[in-house]
């Protein structure tokens, strides 16, 4: 299965990234989760539903790095952790990354934080609650609409949505339900997961607009 991992390491950001919108839209969305076990696969199955739900119809407007990296100058592909526990794939690597990152974020009027256990144990999720923080407080003092953030709290992680974030509490729905079936399992397979549909709803309902 052709899928995306989360970039391991990052390179301070110098200038602004290239202007995200001439091609693939304007961030509407953008997605903070860890990669591991499952978490891309999940990640790349709530913005499709995002999409589908809310109408979005450019690649970033629900901004996903892994994918928006793929067709930037610069990123190369790299296949990862297949048929270990954690999910891997194909890696969209690129030392620049932060740079769109954070354009689409300046963008976007929604974020949507998925904290599991594997997003506080990454140090680019943490890096990227930082970015948040920074980002909020930049539009309280220029005057800008606030940006909207869900925390989306799956019972694995190990401390509560911060403050400044709307909760919406959800439980992992395996797509093989039974644990010994997926240890038998490799790769993406073994952890593939969702959520039901009343947090589904839930939080895409909560999603604000321009």
């Amino acid at each position: 299965m052709w899928q995306s991992a989360r970039p391991t390491q990052a390179t301070p950001h110098a200038k602004p990234g290239p202007l995200i919108g001439e091609r693939w839209g304007v961030a509407q969305v953008v997605l903070s989760f860890g990669a591991r076990n499952g978490g891309a696969i999940f990640a790349q199955w709530l913005r499709e539903r995002i999409m589908q739900r809310k109408g979005y119809t450019r690649r970033d407007h629900v901004y996903i790095d892994t994918i928006a990296l793929q067709s930037v100058p610069g990123t190369r592909l790299e296949v990862v952790n297949l048929g270990r526990q954690e999910a891997g794939g194909v890696a969209a690597l690129n030392p620049a990354w932060q740079g769109d990152y954070l354009d689409a974020m300046r963008e976007a009027h929604t974020m949507i934080f998925v904290f599991t256990a594997e997003w506080w144990k990454s140090q680019n999720c943490i890096g990227e609650l930082d970015h948040w923080r920074r980002e909020s407080l930049d539009r309280v003092r220029s005057g800008r609409p606030p940006l909207r953030t869900l925390g989306l709290l799956f019972p694995d992680a190990p401390f509560p949505v911060p403050g400044g974030m709307l909760p919406i509490r959800a439980e992992r729905k395996y797509a093989v339900s039974s644990a010994k079936q997926r240890a038998g399992l490799g790769g993406n397979y073994r952890e593939f997961f969702t959520i039901d549909e009343g947090p589904l709803a839930q939080l895409i309902g909560m999603i604000g607009r321009r």
